[in-house]
């Protein structure tokens, strides 16, 4: 019989799927309409439908972790909800720089926090194959205000779209 925390935590799991599930069709939906996505628009929402569906595979294999009882497994738990920590605040800080680049006229962006280094890498379509200096002073300007993070820590990598 599974306990009441274990029942708990295959439902998170399982809803957190059938979220991701839900947005990768979406993006497969939105993407058969024609006209409906451009082909760069595509694939920033194709890669942040990865990233959401990888990342809760990871916590539903951490939840399985903290869900195993026995002392043995202690540390292994106290590590498990640690790591879910970290993905659950790097998720929320790169959407939330997402979301501020957008609303400075990046509609296709996405940014990459790094999980060894505090690196962070941003994608963006540009309409000159090199980094512009408005878009280098907007983007590390935004990324200081939000996470303190100087300019030598930030990658900028222009999608050229002609």
């Amino acid at each position: 019989m599974l306990s009441k925390r274990k029942k708990i935590f295959i439902l998170t799991g399982m809803f957190v799927l059938l979220a991701a599930t839900a947005v990768i069709n979406y993006v497969i939906a939105q993407a058969d309409e024609p006209g409906a996505v451009e082909p760069t628009g595509s694939v920033f929402s194709m890669y942040r439908a990865e990233r959401l569906s990888k990342r809760s595979e990871d916590i539903l294999y951490l939840q399985s972790i903290v869900a195993t009882e026995g002392e043995e497994l202690a540390e292994a738990r106290i590590t498990a909800v640690a790591d879910i920590d970290k993905i659950n605040n790097r998720t929320e800080l790169e959407f939330e720089i997402e979301q501020i680049l957008k609303a400075k006229g990046y509609d296709d962006v996405v940014v990459l926090l790094g999980s060894l280094s505090e690196n962070i890498n941003v994608i963006y379509t540009s309409e000159a194959a090199e980094v512009l200096p408005q878009d280098a002073a907007i983007i590390y300007t935004a990324l200081y205000e939000i996470a303190e993070v100087p300019p030598e820590m930030v990658f900028l990598l222009p999608l050229y779209s002609a």
